[in-house]
């Protein structure tokens, strides 16, 4: 059980999670404007 030298799968998933992250701010972000631009408009 030789350590193998994949170093680059921590960072593949920790750039996976940053990604996902990402993008999920960008969803709730945009949900918040669409909201707040309906309850100013009042629909």
């Amino acid at each position: 059980m030789a350590p193998e030298p994949d170093a680059t799968w921590p960072l593949a998933r920790t750039l996976a999670w940053v990604i996902l992250l990402v993008i999920g701010a960008a969803l709730v972000y945009t949900a918040w404007i669409a909201i707040a631009n309906f309850s100013r408009i009042g629909v």
